[in-house]
């Protein structure tokens, strides 16, 4: 087996160094978060809108090493049966708190008991993803649905992310291009919901895959449809 490339393997390095010290960074302020009184209101949302770009900027991160497997052909999913609802009560746990102290409602609405073939820690990936974007950019309100419906005469499971602000910009409705949908005036990369097309696709069967798709219907809906 030949040896990474020196290039790669520090690429790799250093992206994983700074993940440590995001973590670090975001388990801090955390802690300082927990000793503020409930009335220092301005200091909670000035902390968790810290911590929401640390969790921003370790989903790039994430994205950046997705990306990079998939251009060494190692980008892989574990497909599996798993609870959509198991998925979906991660992801509002982890961000419930962040999004309440920023006045952002964070729900979700999934059958218990729906079961569906799909790679979990991907998708939930995902939903990190869709989510911390979302508490950027919402008013006031994201919430998670899912359930399964007949396309083109196939069932297929739909995870719906949606919020009240002001939707996606044009060029990511139109096509996720991956860094070609870079706006350096707006600092979005687009990596995340490419990369999320990517693994939407890998989700195949009977010859059809998964997609994503994007629409603004009084605010920002994300679709992952998974076959």
């Amino acid at each position: 087996m030949p040896d990474q490339n020196p290039i790669t393997a520090a690429y790799s390095a250093l992206i994983h160094d700074v993940k440590n010290s995001l973590g670090l960074m975001t388990s801090e302020l955390d802690g300082i978060a927990a000793q503020l009184e409930p009335n220092q209101t301005d200091a909670l949302q000035r902390i968790n809108r810290l911590s929401l770009e640390s969790a921003r900027m370790n989903n790039v991160l994430m994205n950046l090493l997705g990306l990079q497997r998939q251009d060494a052909g190692k980008l892989v999913i574990n497909v599996q049966e798993a609870l959509v609802v198991d998925v979906f009560e991660d992801v509002v746990a982890r961000y419930q708190r962040m999004a309440a102290q920023l006045n952002v409602t964070l729900s979700m609405a999934c059958s218990e008991d729906l079961a569906w073939f799909f790679d979990p820690m991907q998708v939930e990936s995902i939903l990190n993803n869709v989510v911390t974007n979302a508490i950027r950019y919402t008013n006031s309100t994201i919430h998670l649905t899912a359930f399964i419906e007949q396309v083109a005469g196939h069932d297929m499971l739909c995870i719906q992310v949606t919020d009240d602000g002001r939707g996606y910009p044009q060029a990511l409705i139109e096509g996720l291009t991956g860094p070609s949908t870079i706006n350096m005036a707006t600092g979005s990369t687009g990596l995340g919901l490419y990369l999320s097309e990517k693994v939407a696709n890998m989700h195949e069967k009977n010859g059809i895959c998964g997609k994503i798709q994007l629409s603004n219907e009084e605010g920002a809906h994300f679709r992952l449809w998974l076959p």
